[in-house]
């Protein structure tokens, strides 16, 4: 189902507030070098909440600044910031943050429940909890007649849905 892009809707709210107008990601300065080869140098950027795309040239840094923000990788140097917060000294934010990777890592036997409720489970909801946000969440992403099917029968973009 594709939304009508010209009604209103209106923005469910998770209870976050940025406190100080902090960003919700935030660069200052990093760089990352691998041996003499410079993967990104220099970043210093802020980002608020909602969706954002990444756009640029083959080469120009872009997973490397992912693998960066989701803590694949150290920084060389500089800092980043999620929520306000150092996330190589407390993990907590990585909870609150949302990551399509551009290669899919997905069990094909497990369903799109299973998935989704296993991860909901290691953030520390209890079974009835994640059982209840799995559902809520595949239905948000048109899944919920799929849910209890195998992730090996999924598209594409079913899987990208289910991540």
């Amino acid at each position: 189902m594709i939304p009508d892009l010209n009604q209103p809707v209106k923005a469910e709210n998770d209870g976050w507030t940025p406190s100080n107008n902090v960003p919700v990601v935030m660069f200052d300065r990093v760089s990352k070098s691998y041996g003499r080869i410079n993967a990104a140098t220099g970043i210093s950027l802020g980002i608020s909440g909602g969706v954002t795309g990444i756009l640029g040239m083959n080469g120009a840094g872009k997973s490397t600044m992912f693998k960066l923000m989701m803590g694949k990788i150290r920084p060389s140097s500089g800092a980043i910031r999620l929520f306000g917060e150092d996330p190589w000294k407390n993990t907590a934010p990585y909870s609150r943050v949302g990551f399509v990777p551009e290669h899919e890592k997905l069990h094909d036997w497990m369903t799109g429940f299973d998935f989704v409720t296993t991860f909901a489970r290691l953030h520390g909801l209890t079974r009835a909890e994640a059982e209840k946000e799995a559902t809520r969440v595949l239905k948000f992403v048109s899944l919920d007649d799929v849910m209890h099917k195998q992730i090996g029968q999924y598209s594409k973009g079913m899987r990208q849905r289910v991540k």
